[in-house]
């Protein structure tokens, strides 16, 4: 009883924490060029038409949001009387779907009903934590864990945000819970749960589909039993497939390609590039690459499929001609996946143009500018990353002084592995991978009370 009391005042705080947040940052500017277009569809799945898109209008909106850096919703703007629709390939329609659900119930196209309903989730998400952590560990670590998810302020600005991979920790931390529910109960039933989540959920963003497989190599480092691994790999990966199976039919009947996934592969492995000096001109920005394109083919819409048929042309032939590049560029995007740790602004007031990115200075001097004009940037920018690289140097500890158990840690470390290799050779943002670092909490946690045990046991 006095546990379950706990749980609900650890509840009641993450709640606290992103409605506090949510108040302040809702209209906040967040990627909301990405969730411009999702109001639109939106729109149009709840007025029957489809999953199509007014272009036109989208264009106004994005272009007013760009000039406020502000989020709009669409029901402050007026909409033609007739619109020019167009069936839209270039997004999953999960998020859409979502919005449109709120746009129906509530009556009103406005993100802030959708945005509620994710942060409600994102705090409910403390009571599988806990059983997550204290069914590796203990019920302790599984409180504490909880109370450090409550606080964990990346998870909890990322929860709030109008964005499509606001849900996805959601998605992550429920497949877990269903795969350890299945491995303490050996029920088929929770072992096809993983595989529908993740499906479901890959409609809302694709990039865990492949997930099953390192679930199946932990299950059998753990259970040492291949046959049972292999089933679980096979039928997890189908079950997805099968799921996704009618969203590629619709994307073959439409524009001639069975796309099952986010339709930015080519996008994202050539922008990727530009995260680095490399020798293709290749530049980390969604305005500057499409010019680029617009050059070679006047005529190319950026949202279409032809778009990212010249830009997988464009990737093949870089990667033919500089393959040693590549090889050498992966280590240092592994370096900045680890080191540049800020996942987002944190609901900061952070100045985009004060990036060390966009301010193109050597490191000390840059430190130097920033310290003596915009000193409340740097700690925006310090703050954010000194305390992500401390999680993880603690959880990497945690994974450490149980090391003993290895096998059973790879039950859950495997997550953010999953997460780190499958973006290495594409293209990251922080946002990508913050879902799947809740591991990071529940082993910082199980090394501190390892440590504070210790150093009691010692005095």
């Amino acid at each position: 009883m006095i546990k379950r009391k706990k749980l609900v005042l650890i509840f009641l705080l993450a709640l606290c924490v992103r409605f506090t947040l949510l108040g302040l940052l809702h209209h906040s500017y967040f990627f909301s060029g990405i969730t411009v277009r999702e109001g639109d569809l939106a729109y149009h799945l709840v007025t029957g038409k489809g999953f199509v898109i007014n272009k036109e209008l989208v264009n106004i909106v994005a272009s007013r949001q760009n000039q406020t850096q502000r989020l709009w919703d669409y029901e402050d703007f007026k909409r033609p009387e007739k619109e020019k629709l167009v069936p839209y390939w270039h997004s999953l329609p999960g998020y859409a779907g979502l919005l449109a659900v709120t746009y129906k119930i509530f009556g009103h196209e406005r993100y802030i009903y959708l945005q509620i309903l994710q942060a409600i989730a994102d705090s409910f998400l403390i009571f599988f934590i806990y059983w997550i952590a204290a069914w590796f560990f203990n019920p302790g670590i599984g409180l504490f864990s909880a109370l450090l998810f409550a606080f964990w302020i990346p998870e909890a600005r990322l929860s709030i945000a109008a964005l499509h991979d606001a849900p996805m920790t959601l998605i992550l931390v429920l497949a877990v819970f269903f795969f350890m529910k299945y491995l303490a109960t050996d029920s088929k039933w929770f072992g096809l749960a993983p595989a529908v989540v993740l499906g479901l959920g890959s409609f809302i963003r694709s990039d865990y589909i492949f997930l099953p497989v390192f679930l199946g190599i932990a299950l059998y480092l753990y259970k040492r039993d291949s046959k049972k691994s292999f089933i679980f790999t096979v039928v997890g990966l189908t079950v997805i497939f099968v799921i996704l199976c009618p969203w590629g039919i619709r994307n073959y009947c439409l524009f001639g390609r069975f796309q099952v996934t986010r339709a930015t592969l080519w996008q994202s492995v050539w922008e990727g590039f530009g995260e680095f000096t490399n020798p293709f001109s290749a530049v980390l920005d969604d305005g500057v690459t499409f010019s680029q394109i617009k050059k070679e083919l006047p005529n190319v819409e950026y949202d279409s499929p032809q778009y990212q048929e010249l830009l997988k042309k464009k990737v093949v032939k870089g990667l033919k001609s500089h393959p040693m590049w590549y090889i050498g560029m992966l280590p240092k995007r592994l370096g900045n996946m680890f080191v540049l740790r800020n996942v987002n602004d944190w609901g900061f007031p952070v100045n985009p143009k004060l990036s060390f990115r966009k301010v193109k200075l050597p490191l000390l001097v840059y430190l130097k500018y920033m310290l003596k004009n915009y000193p409340s940037q740097l700690i925006y920018r310090i703050v954010p990353r000194v305390v992500e690289l401390l999680l993880l140097l603690l959880a990497l500890l945690g994974v450490w002084v149980y090391r003993r158990e290895w096998r059973k840690i790879m039950l859950i470390f495997c997550i953010p592995i999953y997460a780190i290799l499958s973006h290495l050779p594409v293209y990251w943002e922080p946002r990508y991978i913050l879902p799947a670092q809740f591991p990071y909490l529940i082993l910082c946690v199980a090394f501190l009370q390892r440590f504070f045990r210790r150093s009691r046991n010692r005095i």
